[in-house]
Formats: C-alpha cells, sequence, structure tokens
C-alpha cells in the first residue's frame, strides 16, 4: 500500500533479508528483484542475489561442474551490483574475486562437454543462463 518508491524498495528489500536469512531462497530472490526495480541504481539488491546463489551452490545439481557453475551466475549479479551502484562497488570487487577462485577447470568442464564461453543454463529457482568461465 505504500505510495513512495524509495520505502517500497527498502521494505522490498528488507523482506528478502529475512527471506535470505531463512534460506528461502525464491522468495528472496523475488523482493529483490522487486527492490531493484523500484530504486535502479540500487547494488545492494544484487548483491544479496549472488551470496544467495553462492550460499546454495553446494545443493545444485549432482555433479562438482553444475555446483560450481552456480558462481558464474553469483558473479553475474556481483558485477550487476557494481555497474548500477558505486556505492557497492568495492564489495561486489571482493565477492567476484572470492568466487571466482570457485569456477571450474578448464579439464573438469572438459569432460563435461563444456568450453570457455558457452552459454550455461542454472536451473532450480535461480533459472539464469550465463557464460561459461573456466579456470587453468
Amino acid at each position: 500500500m505504500e505510495e513512495d518508491a524509495d520505502v517500497k524498495a527498502d521494505l522490498h528489500y528488507k523482506l528478502a533479508y529475512i527471506k535470505f536469512s531463512k534460506k528461502e531462497y525464491a522468495g528472496m530472490k523475488s523482493n529483490a528483484l522487486k527492490a531493484a526495480a523500484l530504486r535502479s541504481n540500487w547494488g545492494q539488491p544484487y548483491l544479496l542475489i549472488g551470496k544467495a546463489y553462492a550460499a546454495y551452490s553446494q545443493k545444485y545439481g549432482s555433479t562438482e561442474l553444475e555446483k560450481q557453475a552456480v558462481y558464474w551466475v553469483a558473479v553475474d549479479k556481483f558485477k550487476k551490483a557494481k555497474s548500477v551502484d558505486p556505492e557497492c562497488a568495492e564489495e561486489a570487487r571482493s565477492l567476484i574475486n572470492d568466487y571466482s577462485r570457485h569456477f571450474p577447470r578448464t579439464e573438469e568442464a572438459f569432460f563435461e562437454g563444456i568450453k570457455q564461453g558457452d552459454t550455461y543454463k542454472v536451473g532450480a529457482w535461480i533459472n539464469e543462463s550465463t557464460k561459461a568461465r573456466l579456470t587453468e
């Protein structure tokens, strides 16, 4: 019922954060995206989504590569946060550096038929496509 977009954004973000703490990731993502839509230059909702993706990574898929691929979409969200909000750029850079270390290795991906730059779909509640980024 709130009319002010900034207040609505804050409320959606707070709800997203509560859902994140309860590991209700699908609801968290929905509320974080609403917050981001209401305040387009706010990176915190994207940081929260990326952190949720990373937290969920070990529950996703059945192979090690599938679990590690979730870090690709997490890093995508951190990059988005950095691109829309200079105030969160430092935290986003730190998270990008931390989670990029967990990207699958080229050798592992080879056995799964995945090459650098391939489009890769992460399913479940994440439901996002990204580009494969591999390490040596």
